[in-house]
């Protein structure tokens, strides 16, 4: 099984972790699940695919992907990553991780 993230436009593969094309990303635990968003835009379309990571605390975690997106579709959601000084941790509770 192959378990690369593909661009949901263009089918190229994408890389999460640094160097990859993950350009914003946001953790948050709801009822114990922890969820992971990231976008990431594809180099070769320039369009934003979304992964949704989902570690269940009771089953197998989940990954789903959606898009494409253009750069005016994820704006917003970017920005509110953006007002956030520690995205990744699943316990802040700043404003933007409220939101989210």
């Amino acid at each position: 099984m192959d378990d690369a993230l593909k661009c949901t436009k263009c089918g190229a593969e994408l890389k999460m972790g640094e160097g990859g094309d993950s350009v914003a990303g946001m953790s948050g635990k709801v009822m114990g699940d922890e969820y992971i968003e990231s976008y990431l835009l594809c180099k070769k379309c320039g369009f934003y695919s979304k992964e949704v990571f989902r570690d269940r605390f009771c089953n197998e975690p989940e990954v789903t992907l959606s898009g494409p997106y253009t750069e005016e579709q994820v704006r917003k959601d970017m920005e509110t990553v953006r007002q956030c000084k520690n995205p990744k941790n699943e316990r802040c509770r700043c404003k933007a991780h409220k939101k989210f």
